[in-house]
């Protein structure tokens, strides 16, 4: 599953191999190892750049989806709302008077003036783009997308965690081949 932050809130989905069962706990997967990177290869490169946020979804037994042997099931409706509608008023503040008011809307340009990062930051940063062989488009992506993290947290500044959290939603390149 992958979708954007930015614009019109566009979602996609797709399965994990030609056959939907890869990593599924009880059906096993009939495809074949180049099968499935076949398949995957299909995700161009371009295509994941404009995607803000990719997750994977594995299958939920029903005793996890139904909160069974868990006093929590997260945080409630109510609950999100208000981070929300805080991350948003921090974004609308950050931005006044410009055009959106957003973090998705960042010119490319600006974008390193509101993430600022630090050494370790920047090297986490670094370690990602060369492991995962990730473009301009895709850092630009991950840079929005943990400055959104620290708005709805509350903190001042992109840190390391909120960098780190948003590479782990670039589940997809971390597939290609």
């Amino acid at each position: 599953m992958a979708f954007s932050l930015g614009g019109v809130s566009d979602k996609k989905a797709t399965l994990p191999c030609p056959c939907g069962w890869r990593g599924h706990p009880r059906r096993p997967c009939v495809c074949t190892p180049p099968a499935v990177s076949r398949y995957l290869s299909r995700l161009s490169g371009p295509l994941l750049d404009r995607i803000d946020v990719q997750v994977e979804v594995e299958s939920l037994p029903f005793a996890a989806w139904a909160g069974e042997g868990s006093a929590s099931r997260g945080e409630g409706s109510a609950e999100v709302r208000a981070r929300v509608a805080a991350a948003r008023a921090r974004q609308r503040e950050r931005f006044a008077g410009a055009d959106g008011a957003a973090n998705a809307r960042i010119p490319p340009g600006e974008l390193c003036r509101h993430c600022a990062l630090d050494a370790g930051g920047l090297s986490l940063l670094e370690g990602a783009a060369r492991k995962l062989g990730l473009s301009a488009r895709s850092l630009d992506r991950i840079l929005r997308v943990a400055l959104t993290i620290a708005d709805l947290e509350g903190a001042g500044a992109v840190a390391s965690r909120h960098l780190s959290e948003a590479v782990q939603y670039r589940s997809l390149d971390r597939l290609q081949p």
